[in-house]
């Protein structure tokens, strides 16, 4: 599973994923992959959330109203919100549709492989290209660690990575992090085939990566 992550507001962060965001930043900043300060100076919804902003730091220090999901479809939203791509849903998946559509703009040999132009092998051969994301085993489950993930994206835009890239980096390191760990679990028992499932497999992009990936170990 992914780790998990707050949700402030419960369903209103379904329908403002920048909240999920802002609950990323705080958990990236105590896990010590980011400084919060500096990531939510630069967040983009603070030109029209400013107040709502202040009453979710406020929920995340007390706790209060803050269920927990793994969703990888939340972090999805989380990211989406991230680069400023959709603050506010008005149906459901809106913010990861906009992110593979992100996604899907990538140049050059990463959105070669996007694109399914280029394997995924050769993108493993570009340093720096796919972002380590770290796994650990947890209370006999494998967990990817989701506020990682989520501060390499931050700290890219912030250092003006185009959204693009940054979006398509995401897509790729993320299927490369679920896969090792889908293969990692499948050697543990002996199991040679692994089922995709869930909405997310409804991400082109994510979906063929990840049979690439997949295909690779």
């Amino acid at each position: 599973r992914l780790s998990p992550f707050a949700l402030p507001g419960g369903d209103a962060a379904v329908r403002e994923p920048w909240r999920i965001a802002q609950a990323l930043i705080r958990q990236g900043a105590e896990s010590g992959h980011m400084d919060a300060e500096t990531a939510l100076a630069s967040a983009p919804w603070l030109a029209e959330h400013a107040q709502a902003s202040l009453a979710v730091g406020e929920m995340l220090a007390r706790g209060i109203n803050c269920p927990v999901t793994s969703s990888c479809g939340r972090l999805f939203d989380a990211v989406a919100a991230r680069l400023g791509l959709c603050m506010a849903t008005t149906y459901e998946g809106q913010a990861a549709i906009r992110l593979e559509d992100a996604a899907s703009r990538a140049e050059g040999p990463l959105g070669a492989v996007l694109a399914g132009r280029a394997d995924i092998t050769d993108m493993r051969r570009i340093p720096g290209m796919v972002w380590p994301v770290g796994v650990a085993a947890r209370s006999g489950l494998l967990e990817m660690d989701s506020a990682g993930l989520f501060a390499k994206v931050a700290q890219s835009v912030t250092e003006g990575m185009p959204v693009a890239e940054a979006a398509g980096r995401f897509h790729l390191s993320l299927a490369i992090a679920l896969a090792g760990m889908a293969g990692r679990a499948a050697r543990s028992i002996g199991i040679t085939a692994v089922g995709l499932s869930g909405g997310v497999m409804q991400n082109a992009i994510l979906a063929r990566l990840l049979q690439q990936a997949l295909g690779c170990l």
